[in-house]
């Protein structure tokens, strides 16, 4: 399987010849490491690159420095929702025992029968 691509070298004092990628070898070179079974190592050296140089082609891919992100985002639209309202039977049926709530670094426990007003205040306070 040939493989056609550009080479620019660029010649620095005391270092060897480095290549130029233009962006679409780049991205050509990072879309076949992505395909399932594929090897980076293997890519790379069948391209004449450094494979670590590759893997650093991959994480700008995927952060979408190179204008094409590794994954597409659907747009989403937010609309406000009226706050679920209950009647006070319904408050009383569900807070009969006790509610629970769970924080990341605390569990606030209200036992017995606690009011809406009550109830409103400590969320607040949470927020």
């Amino acid at each position: 399987m040939g493989v056609e691509y550009r080479l620019e070298r660029e010649n620095r004092p005391g270092r060897g010849p480095y290549r130029r990628r233009t962006l679409a070898e780049k991205l050509r070179i990072v879309e076949q490491c992505l395909k399932p079974g594929a090897s980076v190592a293997g890519v790379a050296l069948e391209h004449g690159a450094n494979a670590n140089l590759v893997r650093k082609w991959i994480a700008k891919y995927r952060s979408g420095e190179y204008g094409k992100p590794g994954t597409a985002l659907l747009p989403v639209s937010v609309r406000a929702e009226p706050a679920l309202k209950l009647a006070r039977s319904e408050v009383a049926a569900i807070s009969r025992d006790h509610i629970e709530i769970d924080l990341p670094a605390a569990r606030l426990r209200l036992h017995g029968r606690v009011d809406v007003e009550t109830l409103h205040m400590v969320l607040e306070a949470l927020r």
